[in-house]
């Protein structure tokens, strides 16, 4: 992409933590974006941060899916309130959504003539590995939370097949202001409340931060990992 100065991107998820710091990083690049937003909230986020809102929820089809033939396509799933709880019939009707969410963009494509369509995964595909380093190589160790997402993956092997020219990332565990990690460890810190993790005691997380200022955008991975059940 950084080749094809002219190249457009379609985003889905444009307004979550990791979709407003690639908005800003492709239209710091000067490409023309078009960002998926599923409420009027989101709309006015996504334009504040320099991308065209396309008004749309990638689980129903709609006009939304007339603007996704671009060059270069991102998708990235809207995440679930992390404050639900994780059954097996909530995991079942969480990847029946995610299957819908894929299906509508990628038939909408792939008759187009995109070049990339960047699949961006969940975050607990391969579990805990601890500090070591992983590869594609290494065999995924689903949590219930990732078993949601499985049959997902299963399936883009088929659009794959057919011509699509899928590319698969599996993000770390990403926070910011729109992500759960404040949700889950920021918020109730700043009020004063104990985080709180029920399960085992070993090392929770170790998560990516991003920061964005004015022109500039920075991704570090932190070396500290959160211990379960304590608030620091």
């Amino acid at each position: 992409m950084a080749r094809d100065h002219a190249a457009t991107a379609f985003i889905t998820g444009a307004d979550s933590c990791v979709g407003r710091a690639l908005v800003d990083v492709l239209v710091a690049r000067g490409r023309h974006v078009l960002g998926l937003a599923p409420t009027v909230e989101a709309v006015k986020r996504v334009r504040l941060a320099g991308a065209v809102p396309v008004m749309g929820d990638p689980i129903e089809p709609g006009h939304w899916q007339d603007e996704a033939a671009a060059d270069w396509v991102f998708h990235l799933a809207p995440q679930t309130p992390c404050t639900l709880r994780i059954t097996p019939k909530r995991a079942a009707a969480l990847a029946n959504a995610r299957a819908l969410m894929d299906a509508h963009l990628l038939d909408a494509v792939a008759a187009g003539t995109t070049r990339r369509i960047v699949f961006v995964a969940d975050t607990s595909c391969y579990g805990a590995t601890g500090a070591r380093a992983i590869t594609e190589d290494e065999p995924p160790k689903p949590s219930l939370w990732g078993s949601c997402f499985t049959p997902a993956f299963d399936r883009l092997d088929g659009y794959v097949v057919a011509g699509l020219p899928i590319v698969t990332a599996l993000p770390g565990w990403v926070y910011g202001n729109g992500s759960w990690f404040r949700e889950r460890v920021i918020e109730p810190v700043m009020a004063g409340r104990r985080v709180l993790q029920f399960g085992a005691t070993g090392p929770w997380v170790s998560p990516i931060h991003v920061t964005i200022v004015p022109e500039r955008w920075y991704i570090s991975q932190s070396s500290a990992q959160l211990a379960a059940g304590t608030s620091s």
